[in-house]
């Protein structure tokens, strides 16, 4: 600048030009176009024509001046003149845009001439760009190859760029990608934006090169950079459809307004695209509309056709058909196909123009003939229905694969439409299938759907539900209606699929919320039938209601039904009959038929026969089987017609020839019971059964009863099952019931109460009165249910409402016996009349009862034997029963065994156990017939067969003694068992018995107590008194006196002589309770009122010992003689002691002898011992020792010490046989070994003295010690003796003191008056 500056001052004028583009530039100072200005005048005037070029370009750009294109044209001219290239060009430049001067290109063309011919590369461009677009020139793509050539060859980049354009687009020279790519390289090499876009354009559309979308990408970037609007907005159209990028509808928004800010008409239109949709940014149809405005103002003709649907859809502006067709014509000026085609359709459908198919036929076919497929579509549309054009299903056709051709999915499924239904081609489901494919694999939702129909129906294709399911779910996902309710319908039949009525309802709403009638009929259908949802009826109304408003026939007809039967709504047959009167008018069969039943059944219109045959015959015309049926049914009974069950007989054929289950019912129950027809079970059986394939409940189940029975075919419960689950299954309460009784009664299964309770409660809960029986009497009775008496009322009150005489029977049961309510006699009576009144034998039999015993009625035998009667005439065994039991005891007639056992019989000959079991009770104990227990056996045998438990039990009681049966303990419990099972207390006690003694069974005292607790818990004396005994004993349990006074006493409260007997031995004894003669006496005295010889053996013994009452020998003599009398031996041995010792009367060896020999014939002991005393000391008999030897033996064989003490008294002293030490030693260690301290003493002596044994005074000792420890004083002195003498052990004076000191304490003398003692042989005194 500095050196500029000195030449400037001096005038140099290109030094002036250069400050001034120092300052133009802003280079080595700050840019500053007036100083520019300044400096390029000063070189100006000098005639410098460079500086008045750019004072021309700095007016042109109005900087550092205002903008003025004519003083820039002046300048410009002035360095023209001067041949200055530049300046030639911007005045060319000037003419082709008309700035400063009038537009004239052919002036532009001769100034860009002037300075091209100076090798001016921009001139030689623009020439070039002026033959490329013909303006000033014809235009002329070699001419502009030419010249672009020229400035390319001087790296134009702009002229290099559209070289490669003419290349791309074929014209002046062949079309060549490859070169195109070639220049397009050099000019963006250059940075050339377009360039750079249009190779990135080569690379999106993959010409010239591989299609790349991520090298279209960078070099769309590379011009984008540059604000390149094009390249912008096709990187917004690459991140809008997401190719070589992910697609991101907000990148894309950004790049479009990067191009749309530059005014790019295509950006703006697809920003409003984007608002339109709701991509990237929220839907906003007012954004979108500013948007398609922006571009539409440029004449973009997309944009005016949305704009045109905008209106169309009035969204984001109100709905304006006229607007919307104002804008579809402007972009359809421009040939705008879409518009032309949205133009027809507004004419098609009166949409802003009264409707005009020919005016939509012509705008159609403007678009048509530009390929629009969707015209063409509907050209054929418009042939097909003959709208606007004469009906032409060929014509359809043709238009249809026109579009077809171009893969118009909905003129492929139209094509597949018209083979489908054999319009305007043969009709071919194959070809159907064909064209339904195509359109379907370009996502046609209906073609998918009719795909799914024809799989489904198998129609061109193999039936296949599961490929079905896989065409309806196509079309499903995509709204479409049909096929969801056809996917509802799949799955409500599980045809494809499992059966599924929830999956079936999803679908089903998915249709219904299109508002698809079958549907919401559908759905309605299965609120009405529970499936996939819980029953309800006013949800199927609401759902049927939606559907009839659309005039749907089954709908109107399902309303009907639902105020016929009542369900979801009042029951109101008036609603039924109108609702059933739309759908007649349809045709609809059905509702045809239901009218017929209205008036049949007179129900919201008089009963009328003739009009409901009139309704049936127009249902039946149309071959309604239910029709047909109730037309049979009419004549089957005579309703409206004659009575003709041939006629009958026609109707049901005709039904049944359709498979229709209630006629082939029908038809099976005439055979059945003969009527019209033989009776016969075997067409019964086939008619039947032609029915209950078609799943008819009622033909089910008397398929059933036929098995059961064994009508028609052999009898068989098992297959009866079968067919009772298939009827119950449907719900069908009288199979349920007989399902319910076959388990009841295990017949073809195995006994389960509970499930026939299960069974019974499912009919019961439909009112059938025999399962509320049953259930009752499962509760009565505890089967399969806990007993429970006031459930079995409930239950029998709900039968017995329905008259079912049993349970009215039952429920005076109840009443009678207070279970489950209170005990009222008088109930009872009224509940058993009233079943009575019906003739049910047993209540007849259950009031002789009230009255027999005077229950709710006065006590009177002769009514009682007058209702016993009614009952047994219909040979009620009870009743038979009962009358036998009078006649045994002679209650309202004279007492007659021989009667009893003819009712008996009667009774007994049908099975009645209780008669079976008082035969055998009239023969156990020979009443009316001698005693015989062989037939009380028999007959016993056959009542305990039936589970009786007395019978039971009494066998085993034959068998335990031995009565009409060998004597057979395992065989008496196997009886007590079965019994015992069944609760029997009584046979429990006598198992617990046979436990006890080991008899049939190991001894087991456990086992006893287990068994005499189950019968002592139903408060069985006899088992409480031997649980007392066990306690008492320690046996099975320890020994525990007091628990066996407690279970004692519970025995005794019911007057059990036995334990009272006990209670008075525990008080004797103080054992369990502080010792009390006083008690002992008084229970002992409760015992012996029933006689009880033990008791009264007991009662003498306290009196002969004055304990707990005054000693009286008398009063002993008394008791004992009691007990005597009933054979007791202990009472008659203790006579004989009294007489032998004089007590109570006088003393008297021959009548004691009398009493002992009593007592010995029965096997007492002590009777025995005391016999072979008196034989021994001669007393009321010769003294003879034999004899006494014979006597003592018999007691000693049963192990009575005495007795055996007294044998080896007698072999020690050598009386009645040869003296023998050895043998006395051996008796006494018998006796010894049981405790006897004589025989103790006398082994000590026998020691002492070396008799029979080695002498030996330690033996001795011991002996006498043990004698001593039982307080025996004589031993006591011997051992003293022993030890004072020093007599073979050490002496000792201490020991000897202390034993006489114990005699002395004992005895009650002084010790130091005696010391002598002979060692002799202790002699038992008599006793």
């Amino acid at each position: 600048m500095e050196w500029y500056l000195k030449a400037a001052d001096q005038g140099h004028a290109d030094a002036q030009f250069c400050i001034g583009l120092l300052y133009d530039n802003g280079q080595g100072v700050p840019q500053d176009y007036s100083q520019a200005m300044e400096w390029y005048l000063k070189a100006a005037d000098q005639g410098h024509a460079r500086s008045q070029s750019n004072i021309g370009l700095l007016y042109d750009n109005g900087q550092g001046v205002p903008q003025d294109y004519s003083r820039a044209m002046e300048w410009y001219l002035k360095a023209a003149e001067q041949g200055h290239a530049n300046a030639q060009f911007y005045i060319g430049f000037l003419y082709d845009n008309g700035q400063g001067v009038p537009q004239d290109y052919s002036r532009a063309m001769e100034w860009y001439l002037k300075a091209a011919d100076q090798g001016h590369a921009r001139s030689q461009f623009s020439i070039g760009l002026l033959y490329d677009i013909g303006q000033g020139v014809p235009q002329d793509y070699s001419q502009a190859m030419e010249w672009y050539l020229k400035a390319a060859d001087q790296g134009h980049a702009r002229a290099q760029s559209n070289i490669g354009l003419l290349y791309d687009n074929g014209q002046g020279v062949p079309q060549d990608y490859s070169r195109a790519m070639e220049w397009y390289l050099k000019a963006a090499e250059q940075g050339h934006a377009n360039a750079q876009f249009y190779i990135g354009f080569l690379y999106d559309n993959g010409q010239g090169v591989p299609q790349d979308y991520s090298r279209a990408m960078e070099w769309y970037l590379k011009a984008a950079n540059q604000g390149h609007a094009r390249s912008q907005f096709s990187i917004g159209l690459l991140y809008d459809i997401g190719q070589g990028v992910p697609q991101d509808y907000s990148q894309a928004m950004e790049w479009y307004l990067k191009a749309a800010d530059q005014g790019h008409a295509r950006a703006q239109s697809n920003i409003g695209l984007l608002y339109d949709n709701g991509q990237g940014v929220p839907q906003d149809y007012s954004r979108a509309m500013e948007w398609y405005l922006k571009a539409a103002d440029q004449g973009h003709a997309n944009a005016q056709f949305y704009i045109g649907f905008l209106y169309d859809n009035g969204q984001g502006v109100p709905q304006d058909y006229s607007r919307a067709m104002e804008w579809y014509l402007k972009a359809a000026d421009q040939g705008h196909s879409r518009s032309q085609f949205s133009i027809g359709l507004l004419y098609d459908n009166g949409q802003g123009v009264p409707q005009d198919y020919s005016r939509a036929m012509e705008w159609y076919l403007k678009a048509a003939d530009q390929g629009h497929a969707n015209a063409q579509f509907y050209i054929g549309f418009l042939y097909d229905n003959g709208q606007g054009v004469p009906q032409d299903y060929s014509r359809a056709m043709e238009w249809y694969l026109k579009a077809a051709d171009q893969g118009h999915s909905r003129s492929q499924f139209s094509i597949g439409l018209l083979y489908g239904n054999g319009r305007g081609v043969p009709q071919d489901y194959s070809r159907a299938m064909e064209w339904y494919l195509k359109a379907a694999d370009q996502g046609h939702a209906i073609a998918q759907s009719n795909i799914g129909f024809l799989y489904e129906n198998g129609q061109g294709v193999p039936q296949d539900y599961s490929r079905a399911m896989e065409w309806y779910l196509k079309a499903a996902d995509q709204g479409h209606a049909r096929a969801q309710s056809n996917i509802g319908f799949l799955y409500g039949n599980g045809q494809g699929v499992p059966q599924d009525y929830s999956g079936a309802m999803e679908w089903y709403l998915k249709a219904a919320e299109q508002g698809h009638a079958n549907a919401q009929f559908c759905i309605g259908f299965l609120y009405g039938n529970g499936q996939g949802v819980p029953q309800d009826y006013s949800q199927a109304m609401e759902w049927y209601l939606k559907a009839a408003d659309q005039g749907h026939a089954r709908s109107q007809f399902s309303i009907g039904l639902l105020y016929d039967i009542g369900q979801g709504v009042p029951q109101d047959y008036s609603q039924a009959m109108e609702w059933y009167l739309k759908a007649a008018d349809q045709g609809h069969a059905r509702a045809q038929s239901n009218i017929g039943l209205l008036y049949d059944n007179g129900q919201g219109v008089p009963q009328d026969y003739s009009r409901a045959m009139e309704w049936y015959l127009k249902a039946a015309e149309q071959g309604h089987a239910n029709a047909q049926f109730y037309i049979g049914f009419l004549y089957d009974n005579g309703q409206g017609v004659p009575q003709d069950y041939s006629r009958a007989m026609e109707w049901y054929l005709k039904a049944a020839d359709q498979g229709h289950a209630r006629s082939q019912f029908s038809i099976g129950l005439l055979y059945d019971i003969g009527q019209g027809v033989p009776q016969d079970y075997s067409q019964a059986m086939e008619w039947y059964l032609k029915a209950a394939d078609q799943g008819h409940a009622r033909a089910q189940s008397n398929i059933g009863l036929l098995y059961g029975n064994g009508q028609g075919v052999p009898q068989d419960y098992s297959r009866a099952m079968e067919w009772y689950l298939k009827a119950a299954e449907q719900g069908h309460a009288n199979a349920q019931f007989y399902i319910g009784f076959l388990y009841d009664n295990g017949q073809g299964v195995p006994q389960d109460y509970s499930r026939a309770m299960e069974w019974y409660l499912k009919a019961a809960d439909q009112g059938h009165a025999r399962s509320q029986f049953s259930i009752g009497l499962l509760y009565d009775i505890g089967q399969g249910v806990p007993q429970d008496y006031s459930q079995a009322m409930e239950w029998y009150l709900k039968a017995a409402d329905q008259g079912h005489a049993r349970a009215q029977s039952n429920i005076g049961f109840l009443y009678g016996n207070g279970q489950g309510v209170p005990q009222d006699y008088s109930q009872a009576m009224e509940w058993y009349l009233k079943a009575a009144d019906q003739g049910h034998a047993r209540a007849q039999s259950n009031i002789g009862f009230l009255y027999g015993n005077g229950q709710g009625v006065p006590q009177d035998y002769s009514r009682a034997m007058e209702w016993y009667l009614k009952a047994a005439e219909q040979g009620h065994a009870n009743a038979q029963f009962c009358i036998g039991f009078l006649y045994g005891n002679g209650q309202g007639v004279p007492q007659d065994y021989s009667q009893a056992m003819e009712w008996y019989l009667k009774a007994a000959d049908q099975g009645h156990a209780r008669s079976q079991f008082s035969i055998g009770l009239l023969y156990d104990i020979g009443q009316g017939v001698p005693q015989d227990y062989s037939q009380a056996m028999e007959w016993y045998l056959k009542a305990a067969d039936q589970g009786h438990a007395i019978a039971q039990s009494n066998i085993g009681f034959l068998y335990e003694n031995g009565q009409g049966v060998p004597q057979d303990y395992s065989r008496a419990m196997e009886w007590y068992l079965k019994a015992a099972d069944q609760g029997h207390a009584r046979s429990q006690s006598n198992i617990g018995f046979l436990y006890e003694n080991g008899q049939g069974v190991p001894q087991d005292y456990s086992r006893a107590m287990e068994w005499y607790l189950k019968a002592a818990d139903q408060g069985h004396a006899r088992a409480q008194s031997n649980i007392g005994f066990l306690y008492g004993n320690g046996q099975g349990v320890p020994q525990d006196y007091s628990r066996a006074m407690e279970w004692y006493l519970k025995a005794a409260e019911q007057g059990h002589a036995n334990a009272q007997s006990n209670i008075g031995l525990l008080y004797g004894n103080g054992h369990g309770v502080p010792q009390d003669y006083s008690q002992a006496m008084e229970w002992y005295l409760k015992a012996a009122e029933h006689g009880h010889a033990d008791v009264q053996v007991s009662i003498g013994f306290l009196y002969e010992n004055g304990q707990g009452v005054p000693q009286d020998y008398s009063r002993a003599m008394e008791w004992y003689l009691k007990a005597a009398e009933q054979g007791d031996a202990d009472a008659q041995s203790n006579i004989g002691i009294l007489y032998g010792n004089g007590h109570g009367v006088p003393q008297d060896y021959s009548r004691a002898m009398e009493w002992y020999l009593k007592a010995a014939e029965q096997g007492h002991a002590t009777a025995q011992s005391n016999i072979g005393l008196l034989y021994g000391n001669g007393q009321g008999v010769p003294q003879d020792y034999s004899r006494a030897m014979e006597w003592y033996l018999k007691a000693a064989e049963q192990g009575h010490a005495n007795a055996q003490f007294c044998i080896g008294l007698l072999y020690d002293k050598g009386q009645g046989v040869p003296q023998d030490y050895s043998q006395a030693m051996e008796w006494y260690l018998k006796a010894a070994g049981q405790g006897d301290a004589i025989a103790q003493i006398n082994i000590g002596v026998l020691y002492s003295t070396g008799r029979g044994v080695p002498q030996d005074y330690l033996q001795a000792m011991e002996w006498y010690i043990k004698a001593a420890n039982q307080g025996d004083v004589n031993a006591q002195l011997s051992i003293d003796s022993l030890q004072y003498k020093s007599q073979g052990i050490p002496q000792d004076y201490s020991r000897a003191t202390e034993w006489i000191l114990r005699i002395a304490d004992q005895q009650g003398f002084n010790p130091l008056s005696s010391t002598k003692f002979t060692t002799q042989i202790i002699v038992r005194v008599h006793r």
